[in-house]
This record gives C-alpha cells, structure tokens and sequence, in this order.
C-alpha cells in the first residue's frame, strides 16, 4: 500500500470515529444540548441587552426549538447545567434553565419574551 493511500485509509477512520464519538458518546452529547441551550440563552440575553429586538431574538429562538441537535435516543438529564439564580431548587423549570446568567427568571421582559416565542412556536406549528 502506498503512503498515499494509508494516509488517506487513516483520515478516513478517524473520520468514522470522530463521528461516532460526536453521534453516540455521552459526554459529547451532553456537549451539544449544553450547546444548544447556550445559544438560546444567548438569543434571550441579545434582547434583555437592547441588541436585538423582541422580534428578532423570538424568531431565532423558535428557529432554534424547532431545530434542536440530533442527538439520537439522548436525553439530557440537565446534569452540567448549573442554576441560573443561586439557592434556586433542585427541580428546574425551562424558564431557569433558559435564562441567561445575571438576570432573573422572575424579570418581566423575560416573561413577555417566553410567552411571545411560545405563542409563535405554536402559530408556525400549526400552520
């Protein structure tokens, strides 16, 4: 076998097994619904911060919640998420899960902002 090819048979099997680590190994799933939060509370956090306007940061969130990761049979057990609010519950709502660091759960922007994506997550869902 050439250089050529080993290099290019190597390349291919780390390849597959990149892939299988990314689609089956749980700390890297874990890493990509913790993922996946973050950008929603990202979005959430560009609104509450005047970068972005209701409109746009509701239309990315539901954009978000109708695409989430394929993590296959996973189901996150929200082990690596920490509280949003210290000495919060040991049971978490979504609302304290979403919620961007240094702002309250409570706030109520915060409140109009998931009604609002709720709401336009159902309109497209049943459209």
């Amino acid at each position: 076998m050439s250089s050529a090819a080993l290099v290019l048979v190597t390349i291919a099997v780390i390849g597959v097994v990149v892939w299988i680590l990314w689609q089956h190994w749980t700390p890297l799933l874990r890493y990509r619904a913790k993922r996946h939060y973050d950008r929603i509370r990202s979005a959430s956090k560009r609104y509450l911060d005047g970068i972005d306007s209701i409109e746009d940061a509701t239309r990315h969130t539901v954009f978000l919640l109708r695409n989430p990761p394929n993590l296959g049979t996973y189901e996150e057990d929200f082990g690596p998420f920490e509280s949003s609010e210290p000495g919060s519950a040991s049971l978490l709502s979504l609302s304290g899960i979403l919620t961007p660091r240094g702002y309250s759960s409570t706030d109520p922007r915060l409140d109009q902002f998931w009604k609002r994506v709720m709401r336009e997550f159902e309109t497209r869902e049943s459209a």
